[in-house]
């Protein structure tokens, strides 16, 4: 591994997990800055409908954009493309809030979706940075955005109480920063949008399948959860969703590591560099296990208290749900490394496959477990239904390598 790749994972992974636990710190600071639970009602109702909004304006362009080394399609095709799936982001997601959700709660959806869409623009840029072989900007900027909306968002509850102003003050203390990222990227490519529309049509159509794919990878979890929720309470959902958020940035962490990679896998693909491309694959997996006994005796010996410490001591006796998250959230970063590889290799079927499997495999187990094994049995259909997806996709990930596994 080159020095330059390490500083690139490096900075990516701290940049990725400083701005997670950033976002993760504003849940928790919209309670204690306000005197009732209905801003954080509010901001827990924003957060779930622009995860609606963000897979749409992503449109998984990410990973098709690094891994386009013959330059197929311009940088600045790739900006126009981002501009156009935000745009329907927000056709989706405007009306559909209008329709779901109660008057009042409107306007810190519609803001937050705004906030969330810089967040979207972003990542192109960082698409090109990438591609450059420079995530170091990736990694200060993720690190400048979080720390400023979590500042602006605690500044703006202290002194206004109102969650609408401290949404708009994370607007406008992100947008700088979105401006230095134009900037940064500007030196390895022309950042000059263009809508040629045979490059627009051929991108719908290429990531259609992927960008499918995520809602069903997305929807895993959510019918497990739902299905926990009505099995065994909204109470104990939330004692679920306590317990595992402090997983869910590992999950993101873990993810947001091997992204720098993206590029490698893609020039070892192009070149039909065999034994390079396994060697990386192997290399990643034997990581992820290493990060995962890590973790889990980092909860043996004081999950416990930091969870305490976060929620309260009621949350003891439900402390043993985090072993199960941590696996169940490795797993689902798993998935999202096999999905991407897939991108990479141009698959996209194998993609929608893959997600739609684990999809389909979660709706039966999930009850099941659930009635076997508790709230535990959310973790363990979670883990097994994207165990089951990334078996799926596997022969798309090592067709034409597989004469150099063993």
């Amino acid at each position: 591994m080159t020095d330059n790749l390490k500083k690139n994972i490096t900075w990516n992974t701290v940049g990725s997990i400083a701005y997670l636990a950033c976002q993760w710190l504003t849940t928790v600071a919209v309670v204690r800055l306000s005197s009732d639970f209905n801003y954080a009602g509010d901001l827990s109702l924003a957060m779930t409908i622009s995860n609606l909004f963000v897979p749409i304006g992503l449109y998984k362009i990410r990973s098709f954009q690094v891994s386009d080394l013959s330059c197929e399609y311009s940088s600045g095709e790739y900006i126009g493309f981002r501009l156009i799936t935000i745009v329907l982001g927000f056709v989706f997601v405007l009306p559909y809030a209008f329709f779901t959700c109660q008057q009042s709660s409107l306007l810190p959806v519609y803001f937050y979706c705004i906030y969330k869409s810089i967040e979207v623009m972003v990542d192109v840029f960082h698409g090109i940075d990438q591609k450059a072989g420079n995530m170091i900007y990736c990694g200060i900027s993720m690190l400048l955005r979080g720390i400023l909306s979590l500042l602006a968002f605690c500044a703006g509850m202290h002194v206004s109480h109102s969650l609408v102003l401290s949404i708009v003050l994370m607007i406008a203390v992100s947008l700088p920063v979105m401006v230095v990222d134009v900037r940064w990227a500007s030196n390895f490519d022309a950042i000059v949008p263009s809508f040629r529309f045979k490059a627009m049509s051929e991108l719908f159509y290429k990531c259609l399948p992927a960008t499918v794919g995520v809602f069903c990878c997305a929807a895993v979890t959510s019918v497990s959860r739902q299905e926990l929720a009505a099995a065994l309470g909204a109470s104990m959902l939330g004692v679920y969703s306590s317990v595992c958020s402090p997983a869910a940035i590992v999950q993101a962490g873990a993810a947001n590591a091997y992204a720098p990679l993206l590029g490698a896998f893609a020039s070892a693909s192009e070149s039909e560099d065999k034994k390079a491309f396994n060697t990386m694959l192997v290399k990643v997996i034997l990581g992820a296990l290493v990060l995962c006994i890590l973790i889990l005796f980092a909860c043996f010996i004081c999950g416990d208290y930091l969870l305490g410490l976060l929620f309260g001591d009621q949350i003891h006796q439900y402390s043993f749900l985090l072993y199960g998250a941590v696996i169940s959230s490795l797993i689902t970063a798993f998935i999202g490394f096999f999905s991407d590889l897939t991108i990479v290799k141009r698959k996209m079927v194998g993609n929608l496959v893959g997600n739609l499997v684990a999809l389909i495999v979660v709706v039966p187990l999930s009850s099941l477990m659930i009635h076997l094994f508790g709230p535990n049995g959310t973790s363990i259909a979670i883990s097994l239904a994207y165990f089951v997806g990334c078996v799926a996709m596997l022969p798309c990930i090592i067709r034409n390598n597989a004469v150099e596994i063993r």
